[in-house]
């Protein structure tokens, strides 16, 4: 599967907007200096909700709703020490990796999932991504132990009428020097049985976003 995120040159507008909406958006920063040799990281912007509640028995993919890519130099100092990535900077993004781990006790988890994708996340500049990176497939619903709850209103393997996960994601990129980033952030996930468990979808979410 391939989505394609498009480029987003300069958009000073969306930093605005991930200001505007500090209260449940902060960043998740991952490759540090000393893990590429490129000259920038990327840091994700998650402007959503970060506890996404699912409802077990409703049909489709679930998304993260509303992300920005940021790029970011790594060196630091004054201009002259640092005078800025060039376009050879810019972040070409080639895979979506995504593991998933339980926060409740279960062991039972997911398939991992690889999307290869591609976009452009230009060297200090960012890429807003709407409505496109799946945190959990269809088919993941329609298998254990998601499934469970949707036919048993339980986890067999626990008893459990929730299922608590963490969605690690990996964004894979290149810079068009040649240099590889990964930028990871983790983003939890409940997914309820509505039936045997109706106070879970209505527990309010916690406040924050993607978290490293």
């Amino acid at each position: 599967m391939k989505y394609d995120f498009g480029s987003r040159i300069g958009k000073i507008g969306l930093l605005a907007l991930a200001g505007a909406v500090a209260s449940v958006a902060s960043s998740c920063q991952t490759n540090l200096a000393g893990n590429s040799e490129a000259p920038v990281y990327l840091v994700w912007q998650c402007i959503a909700p970060p506890d996404y509640v699912v409802n077990a028995f409703e049909v489709g993919a679930v998304y993260l709703s509303d992300v920005i890519i940021e790029s970011k130099e790594k060196c630091v100092g004054s201009e002259s020490e640092c005078p800025g990535p060039d376009k050879y900077g810019d972040v070409l993004l080639e895979q979506l990796r995504i593991k998933y781990r339980r926060t409740d006790g279960g062991t039972d988890v997911p398939g991992d999932t690889v999307f290869n994708i591609s976009g452009k996340v230009p060297a200090n500049g960012d890429l807003h991504v709407a409505h496109w990176l799946v945190l959990l497939t269809e088919d993941q619903k329609l298998t254990p132990p998601i499934s469970d709850l949707n036919t048993y209103g339980v986890e067999l393997a626990t008893g459990l009428t929730h299922i608590q996960l963490d969605a690690e994601l990996y964004l894979h990129g290149r810079t068009i020097a040649g240099d590889d980033l990964v930028a990871r952030a983790t983003v939890p996930i409940r997914v309820c049985s509505s039936v045997f468990d109706t106070h879970c979808l209505a527990e309010e979410r916690t406040e924050g976003t993607c978290q490293n």
